[in-house]
């Protein structure tokens, strides 16, 4: 899983993202709060935390790992 800065977006980690694909990993980059495509309030990382590990949770029991 690749996380973005602030003021970016998952764009932002796309080379990235294909550099590790490339190598044979799987990848996710997902918007954070209030970044790219995402909506909510900003949580400079507080907040996300909580959506982060929803998401981990989320590919684990789907077996997406």
């Amino acid at each position: 899983m690749l996380l973005h800065g602030f003021r970016a977006s998952k764009e932002f980690m796309l080379s990235s993202a294909l550099y590790f694909h490339f190598l044979g990993f799987d990848v996710v980059i997902p918007d954070l709060l209030s970044h790219g495509e995402s909506g909510g309030k900003k949580a400079f990382g507080v907040g996300d935390s909580e959506i982060v590990n929803a998401l981990v949770d989320n590919l684990i029991q789907n077996k997406y790992y």
